[in-house]
């Protein structure tokens, strides 16, 4: 997800505040949890990513790219961060962030590492950080996040979740309508 606003359709931001919205109230309701065992949150953040790099790749064919650099932030500077505000789109704020030109991936202190959708939301930015690394082309923002959103579905589906875009809180046309204005 972009680091600016206006570098999308009116539509990406609204599937955007659709699935952080569902990654605030849906961790209460659907409970679905895989266990993380590093003790320092830090090293589990980075053995995640890595994990979850070393899936990208081998779905994507892409080569594998190192771990950027993770950045633990408030839902408040995230807003900040992307919307400009610290009310965010009415009312939703990030959970995560990729600074492209920064190579830097700004997860909120918010996002609980042994929530599967939590760590689906990490997976989506990592994606964006490997077809950048990659340099995957594409001919507008909304094709990167459709194909973030594909893996993420992808990878949610893998880990034993059923209806994943429920899950996420977004359908498959919301996804698939990711096209370039």
């Amino acid at each position: 997800m972009a680091s600016k606003a206006g570098a999308g359709s009116k539509l990406l931001v609204l599937v955007m505040a659709a699935i952080l919205t569902a990654g605030l109230s849906a961790r209460a309701e659907r409970g679905a949890t895989v266990p993380v065992l590093p003790q320092d949150a830090s090293d589990t953040r980075q053995a995640m990513a890595e994990a979850e790099v070393r899936w990208i790749a081998g779905k994507t064919g892409w080569k594998t790219a190192s771990v950027p650099r993770i950045e633990v932030r408030t839902t408040r500077d995230l807003a900040i961060m992307f919307f400009g505000n610290a009310e965010g789109y009415e009312g939703v704020r990030p959970l995560a962030l990729y600074a492209r030109d920064q190579h830097i991936l700004f997860l909120a202190d918010a996002l609980a590492l042994d929530n599967l959708l939590d760590q689906s939301i990490l997976l989506h930015e990592l994606v964006h950080h490997m077809q950048i690394g990659n340099n995957v082309e594409f001919d507008c923002r909304e094709e990167t996040e459709r194909q973030a959103y594909r893996l993420q579905v992808e990878w949610l589906r893998e880990h034993g979740v059923a209806q994943p875009y429920a899950f996420v809180g977004v359908s498959q046309s919301q996804i698939d309508g990711l096209t370039c204005p």
